[in-house]
């Protein structure tokens, strides 16, 4: 009886500890105002004029952009139903260079950059400083 009593005391301590590090890793995603993060950047660094320019929250939620000048920064609002931010792809299309696709995940912040940018071999790349968990 003693010894069933002690694995069951071992196996709720177990359960405790992972449920609490669970819950800390999600709470993670939470800054300190215990807000979900609000935005992302979109940065063209190439110099090429973008079109279609699509970003996708975890997976489901599309923000479209339209067509992005080179050099042009935007703050994309990330919307309710897809806070927090996990996951983010960012796609488009330019006349020159053809279609271009990143995906990033990890942990979003409002600091967090997506930088659209022309390799040596003509093709657009994205870029961004997302910290993969």
């Amino acid at each position: 009886m003693r010894r069933v009593l002690q694995n069951l005391i071992i196996a709720f301590t177990v359960i405790f500890l992972f449920t609490g590090m669970f819950l800390y890793r999600k709470s993670e995603y939470v800054e300190a105002s215990g807000q979900y993060t609000s935005n992302i950047t979109i940065r063209n660094t190439s110099p090429l004029e973008l079109e279609n320019v699509q970003v996708k929250f975890n997976g489901a939620e599309t923000v479209t952009i339209g067509a992005m000048q080179s050099g042009e920064k935007r703050v994309i609002e990330i919307p309710e139903e897809a806070k927090p931010a996990v996951t983010v792809q960012v796609r488009g299309t330019s006349d020159l260079a053809g279609k271009f696709a990143g995906y990033f995940s990890g942990r979003i912040t409002d600091g967090t950059e997506a930088t659209i940018y022309l390799e040596e071999d003509m093709t657009l790349e994205v870029s961004s400083n997302v910290i993969d968990d």
